[in-house]
């Protein structure tokens, strides 16, 4: 996670392997309570979360146990950053659910981003034994954040605009997803949104999408007026008439704390997953006043 505000920052991981489920028992001596899932072993597991940036972050390198999660989020999620991922081979990701009945996947989403997923873009990946339901589960926003002191009326709107692009895939092994293609998307999202670009097809494994559109792309803007923290202008919504697609959005959650209360502040910032393409009009409808800039 990138503490820093702004576009000129980036995250690229190189060279590096993940495993699925092997033949170690991940309950060794301890197989009734492993069956149970009671073993400190059985977890849903993914190779990957897309990277997030924010106001802030943690030590990249943890010398102590920590009282929280190291990937939770405190802060509002910067408006730039580019993530790249080179060179990575996934290997025994298989199909269904670990010895334990858990899940794995090479990407999930992170519990505590409520706010912006830069898009992902992946070259020159290797997929080794990854079963087509093991690519991904994209979750959707969690009710709970629906709530005063989080995000309002409803759910923030970060897991349903997330993008995920293969380039150079490479494949080997008895198993292979449905679709060997060098070249696609995962997306998330509503069946009124995502369901409408073209050359994507639903996933119910992935909660997601799997696309063939280089189209693809999220279109970030915000509000830069005094009362950006204090004034609601959500829901708003981004139409397009030509897809017929509808794609509603939240404000950022509220990171901020005043004494033992959360600050009521939350900032207008706004990432949407789109069709881009030339010629293609997006239509930007604010539920209150729209920002004089």
């Amino acid at each position: 996670m990138i503490g820093l505000e702004g576009t000129n920052q980036s995250v690229i991981l190189r060279n590096m392997k993940f495993y699925g489920e092997t033949e170690a028992s991940e309950c060794p001596g301890q197989p009734n309570l492993c069956k149970n899932g009671y073993s400190a072993g059985c977890f849903d597991r993914s190779a990957v979360m897309p990277s997030s940036y924010a106001g802030h972050s943690k030590p990249a390198l943890v010398t102590s146990k920590p009282s929280w999660p190291h990937y939770k989020i405190k802060a509002d999620a910067s408006f730039g950053g580019t993530t790249t991922y080179e060179n990575l081979e996934f290997i025994n990701f298989k199909s269904g659910y670990t010895t334990c009945g858990m899940k794995q996947r090479l990407f999930a989403l992170n519990h505590y981003n409520a706010d912006y997923y830069p898009p992902v873009r992946l070259v020159n990946s290797k997929l080794t034994n990854v079963a087509q339901d093991a690519l991904a589960y994209l979750m959707s926003p969690l009710p709970e954040w629906a709530n005063i002191d989080d995000c309002g009326q409803f759910p923030c709107t970060s897991p349903n605009n997330v993008l995920i692009q293969f380039q150079k895939t490479q494949y080997s092994g008895s198993i292979t997803p449905t679709r060997v293609e060098p070249n696609f998307q995962i997306i998330s999202g509503l069946d009124e949104n995502s369901g409408t670009f073209k050359h994507c097809t639903r996933v119910d494994e992935w909660n997601g999408y799997q696309c063939m559109n280089e189209e693809l792309a999220i279109v970030i803007f915000e509000s830069l007026d005094e009362d950006k923290l204090t004034r609601l202008v959500t829901p708003i919504t981004i139409t397009n008439e030509e897809l017929n697609s509808r794609n509603v959005l939240n404000t950022f959650m509220d990171h901020l704390w005043d004494g033992f209360y959360t600050s009521m502040k939350r900032l207008s910032r706004f990432p949407a997953l789109i069709q881009a393409g030339g010629g293609r009009v997006w239509d930007i409808n604010y539920r209150g006043t729209p920002p004089l800039r």
